[in-house]
């Protein structure tokens, strides 16, 4: 496990490089405009892409054909992936913390646990897109599934606007309703279960997949 993800690390250190300067910009963007909601979306962004962007890299160097003749079990080397992405979004998650409580110390904002709740919504987001986009990109290959991603998050941004056009239903507004009737506490605790179920279940459907997949 240690050995594949250093693969990963060591396959997308430039990738995850990048990224880096990209997330401190928008810190500084954040910090001057007074505004770190787009930060924190843009880490969602990248924990979901670095596991999609290490399958792809995979799949064009033909390294699963090469993983397997090692005494590489298929479930380990999909769950490697998982774990890939899990440290990600962790590393994601703790760098906004870090963020968001030096932003509230320098503009004197009180520290509660209303400063953190977006950052783990979205932290939740990205664990909920990388869930669907693992399986898809095991199933339909990088180059359609990338327009299956495409889809999904284009469907995420335009259903909700779709309804309120067509229907006059709020998404937005239930949702905040929905999450202003429970207690922060029990918000936190529902998205967060629901996260970790649906992430198990992602992993079961990808070594399902994965199982059955053919390397040529």
């Amino acid at each position: 496990m240690v050995a594949l993800l250093k693969k990963d690390f060591f396959v997308l250190r430039k990738t995850c490089m990048i990224y880096l300067f990209m997330l401190l910009f928008y810190v500084a963007f954040g910090v001057l405009s007074g505004n770190m909601a787009m930060f924190q979306m843009l880490f969602t962004l990248v924990g979901m892409m670095l596991p999609i962007t290490s399958i792809s890299y995979d799949e064009r160097a033909k390294w699963d054909k090469y993983g397997l003749s090692m005494p590489l079990n298929r479930r380990m080397i999909v769950l490697s992936k998982y774990v890939f992405t899990w440290i990600a979004m962790g590393f994601g998650a703790a760098f906004s913390a870090v963020t968001l409580t030096l932003f509230a110390v320098f503009t004197h904002e009180p520290i509660t646990i209303q400063l953190y709740q977006p950052s783990l919504l979205f932290t939740c987001l990205g664990f909920v897109l990388a869930d669907f986009g693992i399986p898809i990109i095991y199933h339909l290959g990088t180059e359609k599934g990338r327009y299956a991603m495409m889809g999904l998050i284009w469907g995420v941004v335009l259903i909700p606007v779709f309804l309120v056009k067509v229907f006059n239903i709020n998404v937005y507004d239930w949702v905040e309703g929905s999450v202003t009737v429970l207690s922060t506490g029990w918000a936190i605790a529902a998205v967060s279960v629901s996260t970790v179920l649906l992430t198990l279940v992602s992993l079961l459907v990808s070594f399902a997949i994965y199982t059955r997949k053919e390397f040529g």
